[in-house]
């Protein structure tokens, strides 16, 4: 058993390293198997009671417990090797990289973090590419590309002060009218959130907050 488990790790090191994907995945697992595990023993602990007392025939399976522990271990295995291979936020500064190439790498960055799941267990990797893209932002952003416009948008409506998510609504509507298409839903995103951080409601309907409940899903508009 042993030897299964240990393999079923290396696998799941070397893909939580390899696939962003799987980062995510593995996380979710991670929260649903963490409270499986508690569950778990919550119910182990009963049915011991109730064995104890003679109600039940039937000696608890440490496998209430086992199985969902097992998943916990190789979740958290796969997503400490999306952690420990991420690329750093941020490009270094002392190659003197060009504004464009800096945006781009930047926006790969970030998405990357989505994808994988890293946004939610390293948010100072947000902060460090929103300080950056800040620093950046400035008299001669309205020469830069339309894709570094929209880099710098997305990376501005991950931002928490409105007056990003209004830079990026600007920055995403410059690059909308340069003829990017893809621009345009990010455009409109960042104008609801800088909507709703200004207590006001939003126009396009694109944010909403999804909670998980005793009753399941539940999605409501901000």
């Amino acid at each position: 058993m042993k030897w299964i488990i240990g393999s079923l790790a290396i696998i799941a090191l070397i893909l939580g390293m390899s696939i962003d994907l799987v980062g995510l995945f593995a996380l979710l697992l991670l929260l649903l198997s963490t409270w499986a595990v508690l569950a778990g023993a919550v119910l182990f602990g009963l049915w011991y009671v109730l064995y104890g007392l003679n109600f039940v025939k039937r000696r608890p399976a440490l496998a209430l417990v086992l199985c969902p522990l097992c998943a916990a271990f190789l979740a958290a295995v796969s997503v400490t090797g999306s952690i420990i291979t991420a690329s750093p936020p941020i490009m270094d500064r002392s190659l003197n990289p060009s504004v464009e190439n800096e945006l781009e790498y930047m926006f790969t960055t970030d998405q990357s973090d989505r994808y994988s799941g890293r946004f939610f267990v390293m948010p100072r990797r947000d902060r460090e590419r929103l300080t950056r893209v800040r620093e950046l932002d400035g008299e001669e952003s309205h020469r830069w590309s339309s894709k570094s416009k929209y880099a710098a948008a997305m990376i501005l409506q991950h931002g928490d002060l409105a007056n990003d998510y209004k830079r990026a609504f600007e920055l995403a509507t410059m690059a909308e009218n340069e003829g990017l298409v893809e621009a345009e839903s990010l455009a409109r995103a960042a104008f609801d959130r800088w909507q709703i951080a200004q207590g006001l409601p939003q126009r396009f309907g694109t944010q909403s907050k999804v909670t998980l409940g005793i009753g399941g899903w539940e999605e409501r508009q901000e």
